[in-house]
């Protein structure tokens, strides 16, 4: 059920979603890499949320390592509140 709940939000999400959400949390990267970032997401999201090596590297690549170990304790933290 919950999972049903994550793919219909990804079906509905845009890049400003993403661009907003980095922002509100103190991460600020150019245009380029939200659209990488963006297309990561709604291709993977269930690879995101599982924690999948392969597709963190990828964002890991993207974003850096400050902005990105950031990103991952947002994704834990909201895991367990929203995933329990």
């Amino acid at each position: 059920m919950k999972m049903e709940i994550i793919k219909n939000y990804i079906k509905k999400l845009n890049k400003e979603d993403i661009k907003y959400f980095l922002e509100d949390n103190d991460i600020y990267i150019d245009d380029e890499k939200i659209d990488s970032l963006f297309l990561i997401v709604k291709n993977n999201y269930e690879d995101i949320i599982n924690e999948e090596k392969n597709v963190l590297d990828k964002i890991k690549s993207i974003l850096g390592d400050n902005h990105f170990n950031k990103l991952l304790s947002l994704l834990r933290k909201y895991k367990n509140i929203y995933l329990k």
